[in-house]
């Protein structure tokens, strides 16, 4: 399981900003999706001045891995494909058996 705490801002209603997570069991020559938010599912808030957030505008998201995932090297790759919006800011990071 995958678990992290995140944060972010639309600067505009119309953002349509993109987190991306991929996972990679042979050294990042294959990369597998495995989450994907955008827009207003990803966004904490709407802030059109540069972002920091408050404590209670943290969101946790937990993503189990599929049980045919069985390496025992992995790679997480975190992507944030932005289209004007604000910080994405990530904490907390866990991957657990």
């Amino acid at each position: 399981m995958l678990s992290f705490n995140y944060a972010f801002a639309k600067r505009h209603s119309t953002d349509v900003d993109e987190l991306r997570i991929y996972i990679s069991g042979n050294c990042g020559i294959n990369w597998h999706l495995i989450f994907a938010k955008s827009g207003s599912s990803l966004s904490t808030i709407v802030q059109t001045a540069p972002y920091i957030p408050e404590i209670d505008e943290w969101k946790n998201i937990s993503i189990n891995f599929h049980e045919s995932v069985n390496w025992k090297h992995m790679q997480v790759k975190f992507e944030m494909v932005s289209y004007g919006g604000n910080y994405l800011y990530i904490d907390d990071v866990k991957i657990q058996e």
